[in-house]
């Protein structure tokens, strides 16, 4: 079905009659690294998290029996640069986030709305995923720029990043099949200093130590949401969810859980 057409979202739900729906629809093929147009990238994705989101949202009350709705959405760079290194889901997301991202900002925060509002909904703030299939693979574009010198360390590279084995995911969605209400962060146990984990994934892979450049020099290549990125982000605590989910993650440490991915055969995504 087109999940942006209300009508035929409403018909399905009718017919199946599903006790609950899963939804992690995305459109992220080939997103490239350009933050300058980061919106322009998310944006067929951002109207499946209002506009989709929306359109199960209403079936689902149609319903004799509303479904459990378990939807994804995102932390990391939605956190304000404001405050404590790692965040909860009680504090609130950046209210001036950086221009590139604003949209998808507001989508994200649409979202997180809406499944919070259904009675029987919760949504999954997963970060950053590592392993087989993502950017963040052996051989993926993301550990190829790291590669070739291309991810950079910005200025004193402070931000704090929190990321999530791609096989801990689908363990948090089971986990809200039948707990919890609301909004859960989920991300692996040890956030970490941009800045350490770059080299320390250097490191692991034997590539030359990333280069450093200075934030002025990043903001004019890469955007203010660059910057920020590297040198401000917080990162996330996932104790609610081992607390209210009874979910916990597989791989808990991203230094062990790179070192396995870095060292096994690449995989085509």
């Amino acid at each position: 079905m087109d999940l942006l057409d209300a009508t035929a979202v409403v018909d399905a739900v009718k017919e199946v009659a599903p006790d609950a729906v899963i939804h992690q629809v995305t459109a992220l093929t080939e997103l490239g690294n350009n933050l300058r147009k980061f919106d322009q990238s998310f944006a067929a994705t951002d109207r499946l998290r209002t506009h989709g989101t929306r359109a199960l949202i209403e079936a689902g009350l149609t319903m004799p029996r509303m479904p459990r709705l378990v939807a994804q959405s995102f932390c990391g760079w939605t956190s304000p640069p404001t405050g404590g290194p790692v965040k909860t889901e009680d504090e609130a997301l950046d209210p001036n986030p950086a221009p590139a991202f604003r949209q998808t900002f507001a989508a994200i925060r649409e979202l997180e709305s809406l499944v919070s509002e259904y009675p029987n909904g919760v949504a999954l703030r997963c970060c950053a995923p590592y392993g087989p299939g993502t950017s963040l693979a052996k051989g993926g574009a993301q550990i190829e720029a790291i590669r070739t010198r291309r991810f950079t360390l910005v200025g004193e590279a402070g931000a704090i990043w929190s990321f999530l084995h791609v096989e801990d995911a689908p363990s948090a969605s089971v986990a809200a099949l039948t707990q919890g209400h609301g909004v859960y962060n989920i991300v692996d146990d040890h956030p970490v200093r941009i800045g350490h984990w770059l080299i320390e994934i250097a490191s692991i892979t034997g590539f030359l130590t990333p280069r450093r450049v200075p934030a002025w020099v990043a903001r004019i290549a890469g955007g203010q949401g660059l910057v920020y990125m590297m040198t401000r982000a917080r990162g996330s605590s996932n104790t609610k969810a081992r607390r209210e989910l009874g979910w916990k993650p597989s791989y808990p440490d991203w230094g062990a859980g790179f070192e396995i991915e870095l060292r096994r055969p690449a995989v085509s995504s």
